[in-house]
Formats: C-alpha cells, sequence, structure tokens
C-alpha cells in the first residue's frame, strides 16, 4: 500500500530535475528579491553650527550612504538619470542656495548610454540665509523632502524626509562650527575654482547663437610646462582619464564632449601611454531651443590627473569653470552671425580680473580659469551630450533633432517594430481572428470594437504610468516577481511535455466568453496584449525613455 501511495505522490523520475529546477527558481526569486524592500541608500542632513546666528550664513550638509554597485547622479545626469531635489520647507524669511555636488564619474551603461554618477558616501551642500532678527526663545526647524533616483541594473524612485532643529544664538555673536570633520570632507570633494597644474579657457561660437541655431562650446586646456595629464582613453585603465563634465542652462543642448586625438608615448615598465600635453581644446556641439531666463551660464568641471615627465603624480582632482552664455531670441531680419555679448570676469588665483589683451574686458562669450602658483613637491603614488540622443546618427539622430515631436515619431515607430517581436507577433493573431470575424459587422461596431482594445491596451499603461509616478515598480514587489516567474515556469514545462494543464471550467468558460465580440472583450483582449509582449519593449523603448527621464518634470 505504500508503495501505491508513493506512485500516487511522488513524481516520476524523469520528471524530478524539472521540479527541483522549478524549486530552485522560485527559492532564487525569493533571494534576489529579498532585498528590493531595503533601501540602497540612506540619507541625512546636518547643520555646518550647533545654533543660527540671525543675519549670518551657514551651511547644511545632505549626506548619502550607497551601497556598492548603487550610484545617483549627479547635477546633470547625462542621457539618462535624475539629480536629487529637494522641496524645501523653511521658516519665514530663511533662503536656500542651490546644491553643490562633488566632482563625479562617467558610467556608461548597457546600449551606450552615458551618465554621470556619484558612488559611495557623496555629500551635497547649500548655504542658509537666515533672516536678520530671529526670536530667540523659538528653535529653528529646517525641513525638506528629497526626492532621488538610486539605480544599479534598475532604478529605485526613494524620498527621504529631511530635518534639522537648531537653537537660536545671540544676534552679532561669532557662529559655534559643529561637525567639522564632515565638512571638511564634504569641501575636499568639491571641484576646485583654481589649478596647479593648468589654466581652462571656454568660449562659445558665435558669441551669442540665437533660438534654433546651433553652435560649438570650446574649452582650452593649457598644460603647464613639465607636466602631463592622461587622454580621455588612456591605455592602462588603472590610470585616470580626463574627463569634461557640463551642466547647460535650461533650454540649452550639449552633445558629447570631442576630445583631440592623445600624443603616444613608451615607458619602461608602464609601457605604452595615451597623453596630454601642452595646449589642447575639447569641442562640443550645441543646440539652443529656448531662451534660458534669469542669468544663464554653462557649468563644467574638468576632472584629470596632473603627472610629471619623470613620472611622479598628484591626486587626483577637478576644476569646475563657469561661461555666462548670452543665447537670445531671433529678431526678425537678424542672420545668426549678427550676435553680440556682454563682457566676463576670469577667475584666478589671486581674485576676479579683467583679461583681454591691453587689460580690456575678457572677448564676448569666454570664460578662463588661470593656472595658480607653481605647485608644490607632488605627493600622490602615480597610479555625452545632445543629452537625450547621444551621438545617435541617421534618421533615429534627425528626429532626435526635432525635439518632442521627432521623439513621439522615435517612439511610434518602436511601437511598429515592435509588432515583429517574438513577443508580441502571436499577438496579432488575436487581432486578425478578431478581423475575420468582424469582416461582416457595421463599421459604427467594429469602430466601438477598436476603440475598446486600444482602451485596454491605453488603461494598462497608464496603470504602470501612475505607478511610476508615485516611486514604485511593480517588479520591485517579491510577490509580483515570484508570481509571474512562477506561471511563466509552469507554463514552459507544460509545453516541453512535463506534465498537461487540465484548465479548470472557470478559465473553458473565459475562453468561449473570448470567442464572442463584445466591447468588454475587446477592452480585456487590450489589457491582456501589453502583459505578454512585455518583455520584447525594453531593447525598442529604452532610448524613449532614456530621453524621457531627462526631462524636467513639468
Amino acid at each position: 500500500m505504500m508503495n501505491d501511495i508513493r506512485r500516487r505522490t511522488l513524481l516520476p523520475r524523469r520528471h524530478r530535475p524539472h521540479a527541483w529546477g522549478l524549486a530552485l527558481f522560485v527559492l532564487g526569486a525569493i533571494g534576489s528579491t529579498a532585498s528590493a524592500d531595503v533601501n540602497p541608500a540612506r540619507v541625512d542632513m546636518v547643520a555646518s553650527v550647533k545654533a543660527v546666528v540671525p543675519g549670518r550664513p551657514f551651511e547644511i550638509a545632505v549626506r548619502f550612504e550607497i551601497d556598492d554597485g548603487w550610484h545617483i547622479y549627479w547635477k546633470n545626469p547625462g542621457q539618462a538619470g535624475q539629480p536629487p531635489v529637494v522641496t524645501w520647507n523653511l521658516p519665514k524669511g530663511f533662503e536656500v542656495g542651490p546644491f553643490r555636488f562633488p566632482v563625479p564619474k562617467r558610467h556608461v551603461s548597457p546600449g551606450s548610454i552615458v551618465t554621470n554618477i556619484l558612488e559611495g558616501e557623496p555629500i551635497l551642500l547649500a548655504t542658509i540665509t537666515p533672516p536678520a532678527s530671529l526670536p530667540a526663545d523659538q528653535p529653528v526647524v529646517l525641513q525638506g523632502k528629497l526626492r532621488y533616483l538610486v539605480c544599479r541594473e534598475t532604478c529605485l524612485i526613494r524620498f527621504a524626509d529631511l530635518k534639522v532643529e537648531l537653537p537660536v544664538a545671540e544676534p552679532g555673536s561669532e557662529p559655534q562650527s559643529a561637525n567639522e570633520k564632515l565638512f571638511a570632507r564634504a569641501k575636499r570633494a568639491l571641484p576646485e575654482t583654481k589649478s596647479k597644474h593648468l589654466s581652462i579657457r571656454a568660449r562659445v561660437e558665435p558669441p551669442s547663437p540665437v533660438v534654433g541655431q546651433s553652435f560649438e562650446l570650446r574649452v582650452t586646456i593649457d598644460i603647464r610646462r613639465g607636466l602631463h595629464i592622461q587622454s580621455h582613453t588612456p591605455l592602462n585603465p588603472a590610470f585616470i582619464p580626463a574627463d569634461l563634465f557640463l551642466a547647460p542652462p535650461k533650454g540649452v543642448v550639449l552633445r558629447e564632449p570631442v576630445f583631440p586625438p592623445p600624443k603616444l608615448r613608451r615607458v619602461k615598465i608602464l609601457g605604452q601611454l595615451s597623453e596630454y600635453t601642452g595646449k589642447i581644446t575639447i569641442t562640443v556641439p550645441g543646440t539652443v531651443e529656448e531662451r534660458p531666463s534669469g542669468s544663464p551660464a554653462i557649468e563644467g568641471v574638468f576632472k584629470y590627473q596632473a603627472c610629471t615627465d619623470k613620472g611622479q603624480c598628484y591626486p587626483p582632482t577637478g576644476v569646475a569653470f563657469s561661461l555666462p552664455f548670452g543665447g537670445r531670441e531671433k529678431q526678425a531680419g537678424t542672420s545668426p552671425s549678427e550676435t553680440s555679448g556682454g563682457a566676463t570676469t576670469a577667475a584666478t588665483a589671486s581674485g576676479t580680473r579683467q583679461v583681454g589683451g591691453s587689460g580690456g574686458p575678457e572677448p564676448a562669450g569666454e570664460s578662463t580659469v588661470a593656472e595658480d602658483a607653481p605647485a608644490a613637491a607632488p605627493n600622490a603614488p602615480a597610479r555625452k551630450t545632445e543629452q537625450a540622443a547621444g551621438k545617435a546618427g541617421g534618421l533615429e539622430g534627425f528626429l532626435a533633432g526635432l525635439g518632442v515631436p521627432g521623439q513621439l515619431l522615435i517612439c511610434f515607430l518602436y511601437g511598429l517594430f515592435i509588432n515583429a517581436t517574438p513577443c508580441v507577433l502571436p499577438i496579432l493573431s488575436i487581432k486578425v481572428m478578431d478581423f475575420v470575424r468582424q469582416a461582416h459587422a457595421s463599421r459604427a461596431r467594429t469602430m466601438v470594437l477598436g476603440l475598446a482594445f486600444g482602451a485596454g491596451v491605453m488603461i494598462f499603461f497608464v496603470v504602470l504610468g501612475l505607478l511610476a509616478a508615485q516611486g514604485k515598480n511593480l517588479l520591485q514587489y517579491p510577490v509580483a516577481v515570484i508570481a509571474l516567474g512562477a506561471v511563466v515556469t509552469a507554463l514552459a514545462l507544460s509545453m516541453l511535455g512535463v506534465y498537461t494543464l487540465q484548465p479548470p471550467s472557470a478559465a473553458t468558460r473565459i475562453d468561449a466568453a473570448l470567442q464572442k465580440d463584445g466591447v468588454w472583450t475587446s477592452f480585456g483582449k487590450g489589457a491582456l496584449a501589453p502583459v505578454l509582449g512585455f518583455a520584447c519593449t525594453a531593447p525598442m523603448m529604452v532610448g524613449g525613455l532614456a530621453w524621457a527621464t531627462r526631462q524636467t518634470p513639468q
């Protein structure tokens, strides 16, 4: 009798490997999603003072602690991603300045998507300016809602409540410092405002491009005699590449920087090196899509590591520069070459000075970061952007250059191409059968059923969009991943002949109902279509989604 029970309850021997495979899959899904609810980044906010002195500015630091392999984004994320944004809730009369970011790192994702990221424990600094008078008996409460994107293979939208409570000090007293080590570390990670090793000169040609006009940003790096830096693509991955990070004003689009060819030099032990010496010019094509408001400027950071010709190297660093941007509206009857701009100033080691051939102002549309005093002895061992479209060429590059209409047309073409993928092609048979059944129906009924099918498709993506807007991802939840994986695995094993699925009577009735033509039936088929074809949308939609994530929320 025991043998009979075993024969009835145990899988046949030839099916046991499949059962073990299914069990391992479920266990793996549980393990891989167990961390989905764990935030890979922790955030807090601290102040640089122990008490607020009325009228005396102080700093706050938003400190991230990011797990290995994860990252957040710089103020200009690149071709995808979003920078951290805080919605402040400050007492009346308090003002807060923009965040100051540490030097970023270039990251290339699958699909050659170039982004500017921050890893490890980045700290963002901002300046708080209190009013000239404050009630001494009420503490100051600084609050903000932080929204940030943290990514690895996938991206998670996260929110954090920031809060600092400080007492009010006597007016005219000296502020007492707090968290000194943290703020010192944060300032060391910021790009320098002057360099010991090189000077930077940036200009735009033409100086004041009009809306709709293309221009070229030229960043000239003059490396001090006796020094060299690694090229943008060093031959040894252990070397620090020269890199340029740019943050244009809203309405100005910059493509990927074009670096000059390097000089190759062979060195004993290290082999062949790819270097820059003397003066080099990096060019960045750009376009003015709309007139920037306020006092627009192109902000940049040049990242490098300088070494002497004897092989001793300084620590890697970044130098910040800012170029006032004189974009303007195009006037009727004015050619693009008829442009003008105002004078700018140049940051130097000794402060701000005018730059020009005879002591006059710096030419319009130019900015300079001059070289600092001679450097001390080395103390360290040697060791894209049309932002939306990248370097896309051909038809895609042409359409991307048309702005939003071109991007929408790209998405439309993607939708047509998706119909030929293995996920979506079988779904077409559902519609073909509907066409056959509706061949003799009235035009009005055919129109209604078609609209119902389309509504089912749209509702599915509207629900996904609402979830995304709330910072939620369906596949973040272990239950959703396990359920989806279990269903797909069960169907696959059935198709391989491991067992036969006998649908219950309810499923049979549903199938019979689907054979009928009705508004709700067509709506259900429309909702089912994107579910079945969802797996094949990623390769086609990655470009459109990368562009969409770069847009400023409206």
